[in-house]
Formats: C-alpha cells, structure tokens, sequence
C-alpha cells in the first residue's frame, strides 16, 4: 500500500514549514554532551496550528474534540506497566530523532526488562516531533493507529520498528519503507488512512508537545521526566546516573531497587540527511 498522500501529513507540511521551526535533530544551539535533539522554535510552545477547511485546528485544547480522542485508542496515552507501580517514568521523543533511536536501541531494554515488567516503573512514552516534522508527524501517527488497530502493544512494536530502521525511512524513500512496515504490521489500509487522517490523533500528537513544552520545559529529545520532575544529573551521552536516578526514586517510594543491572553499552549515534 502508498502511505500518501494523507492530509495530515501534508497539512503538516504546510503549517509547520511555514509557520515554526518545531524542534531541530541534532546539536545546533546544544552542548555537544547533551546528548539531546534540541527546540529551535521562539514561540511559546512548539504546537502545530493545521488549517483544515478554512478553520484554524489549535492541538493545545482549544477547539478539540476530546470526546472523539477519549474513545479513539489511537489517542490515548501510550503507556507500559503496572498502573500501581511506585514510579512513574515519562519519556518525550521523535521517531526521526537519532538520539532517541540510540536509547531505544541501547538503554531501553535494560529499562524494559529489569524496571518496567517486574512492576517498578509505570512508562509512557509521549511523541514530540523533530525535524523532518512531515515525517515525525507521519510516524507517530502510524504507530498511533496500529495501536488502534491491534492494541496497544502494536504502537510500541511500531516505534520500535522506526527506531530500528530509521536510518532508512527518514529518507526521499520514506514511502517504500514505511508501507513495508505497514504491511509486516498487518494493518488495513482503509482503517490506517481513515485514523491517520483523524483529527483525535493530530491533536493526541501535539497535546503532547504542548504538555512537553508548556507544563515540563521539554527543550530537546529525548527527555525524561520521573515521578513528576524533570530528569537531570546524569551524563545524557553515556546514561551513566541515569539508572541510579531511577533508583532513588524507587527508594524514595519505599521500593526495593533492582539488583544485578548489566553494565552501561557503548551507545552509537545512528547518522542520516534531514534533508527533505
């Protein structure tokens, strides 16, 4: 199947170019030891305002339907864990983000298995697109409406699918690659573009954003924000502190920490051309 043309998409296209510079991939206007896609957009939040026949659609809240987004599994909240879990991690990423792709591929996995599923960590995991926005936006939606489509666990395959194969899909060849995708994911097309060009989804995305920006001072991604606060004091390059973090949070909480973590990986950076 051809994943465009899709309106949202190409509404993206037009109001973001035009209108905000949404958040920048790579280190310009960040310390190189970041580790962090930083935000170079001088607006008060980075929302993205989609003309939709003739009518101004605000994903900040105004104007939204957030009937229509409490019952579309497409827009919930996308998360992992034990509801009553001593600690809550929220994580704000991109899907063209190479930073992003790089914990996913090296950190997220020692979280996954030794914090998430033993019940210490409740995880969500919230979209807030960089640069290509187009593609960003293109991405969280599909992996929104898998969800949709085949349940929750369908959306984090999906984001772990385009962080995998990032280097290739955030590309001229974007199409190929992200209907391969759609494809080995089993989802229907009707229902795919149907939910894709929802509104409910296109402000469950920027929701995120406006919640990133606005309530948690999100500059660049990924960031992290744990039992409510913003996650500092660890080398965001290497994520060396950043487990012991969580553990005294988790000890905060009167919960045991884990014992017997692997050693920290060498975390390679994916590269490719953000030229669109």
């Amino acid at each position: 199947m051809r994943i465009m043309p899709v309106k949202h998409a190409i509404r993206t296209v037009l109001a973001i170019s035009a209108a905000l510079a949404m958040v920048a991939c790579g280190q310009s206007g960040a310390d190189s030891q970041t580790g962090e896609d930083t935000v170079q957009n001088d607006r008060p939040n980075g929302i993205a305002d989609a003309s939709v026949d003739g009518a101004i659609v605000d994903a900040g809240g105004q104007g939204s339907d957030d009937a229509a987004r409490g019952t579309n599994p497409g827009a919930q909240a996308m998360i992992l864990g034990a509801a009553d879990a001593p600690v809550t991690l929220v994580e704000y990423a991109s899907v063209t983000c190479p930073h992003c792709a790089a914990y996913h591929g090296f950190i997220f996995p020692i979280l996954k298995e030794h914090y998430i599923e033993p019940g210490l960590v409740r995880f969500e995991f919230r979209d807030f697109p960089t640069a290509p926005p187009q593609l960003s936006y293109l991405g969280s939606s599909i992996a929104r409406c898998a969800a949709a489509q085949n349940g929750l666990p369908a959306y984090f395959d999906m984001v772990g699918t385009l962080f995998e194969h990032q280097q290739d899909w955030v590309s001229q060849d974007y199409e190929t690659h992200l209907s391969s995708y759609v494809e080995q994911a089993d989802l229907t097309e009707p229902e795919l573009l149907e939910c894709i060009n929802s509104d409910p989804v296109f402000e469950a995305i920027n929701e995120n954003v406006r919640k990133g920006m606005e309530e948690d001072g999100i500059q660049g991604t990924p960031a992290f924000v744990l039992a409510g606060d913003r996650l500092s004091g660890y080398n965001t390059a290497t994520y060396e502190g950043y487990f012991e973090k969580i553990d005294a949070a988790l000890t905060a909480a009167g919960a045991t920490p884990p014992q017997g973590l692997p050693p920290l990986p060498d975390i390679a950076i994916p590269g490719h051309d953000h030229d669109h």
